[in-house]
C-alpha cells in the first residue's frame, strides 16, 4: 500500500500517480500551490516523473524552485543541471551554473566534474575551463581513461593537441 509509506495523502497521489504515468495528475500536482512546501525528495520525484511522461520544461520548474527552498541539496543541483542540459544548448549557462554549485557542495564528486566540463565545452564553447574541470576531476581519479580523453578533447580544442598525447 502506498500510502502506508508516507500518511500525506498528496504525496501518496503523486507516487501512485508517477507509478501510472498518469501525465494529467502530475501536472496538477505541479501545479498545486504547496509545492514548495514539499520536501525535497517529493519535488525530486515530481521533477523525474514529469520528465518520463515528457514534461521536461515543467520537471525544470519544479527543480527550480525546489532548489530555492533547498539551496544544499546535491541531488536537486545535478538534476535541474542535467535536465536543462536534456533541453538543448540554450539552458547551457544555467546547467553550468547548477553543476557548479553541485561541484561546490560535493567537490570530491567525479561525476559532478565530468558533466560540468562537458556543458563548458560543448554547450558555452570553453574549452579552457572545461579543462581545468577535467584535471580537478584527475586530480581526484588520476589514472580515469574517460576524463583523461575529455582533458585531451579540450586541449585539443585549445590548439594544444601535442600536449595531450606527451
Amino acid at each position: 500500500d502506498i500510502l502506508a509509506l508516507d500518511g500525506d495523502p498528496s504525496r501518496a497521489g503523486l507516487r501512485a500517480a508517477s507509478l501510472r504515468g498518469d501525465k494529467a495528475a502530475l501536472v496538477a500536482f505541479a501545479a498545486s500551490g504547496d509545492l514548495a512546501a514539499q520536501p525535497a525528495a517529493t519535488q525530486w520525484l515530481l521533477a523525474q516523473a514529469l520528465s518520463r511522461v515528457d514534461e521536461r520544461e515543467r520537471a525544470v520548474g519544479v527543480l527550480r524552485t525546489a532548489r530555492r527552498v533547498h539551496p544544499d541539496d546535491f541531488v536537486l543541483a545535478m538534476d535541474l543541471a542535467r535536465t536543462l542540459r536534456s533541453l538543448g544548448a540554450q539552458h547551457g549557462p544555467e546547467a553550468v551554473h547548477n553543476y557548479a554549485i553541485a561541484v561546490a557542495l560535493r567537490p570530491d564528486n567525479i561525476e559532478a566534474w565530468h558533466e560540468l566540463g562537458l556543458m563548458r565545452e560543448s554547450a558555452l564553447g570553453q574549452p579552457g575551463e572545461a579543462l581545468e574541470d577535467f584535471r580537478a576531476a584527475l586530480e581526484r581519479r588520476p589514472d580515469d581513461a574517460h576524463l583523461r580523453f575529455h582533458a585531451a578533447h579540450a586541449l585539443g580544442a585549445l590548439g594544444q593537441g601535442a600536449q595531450s598525447i606527451a
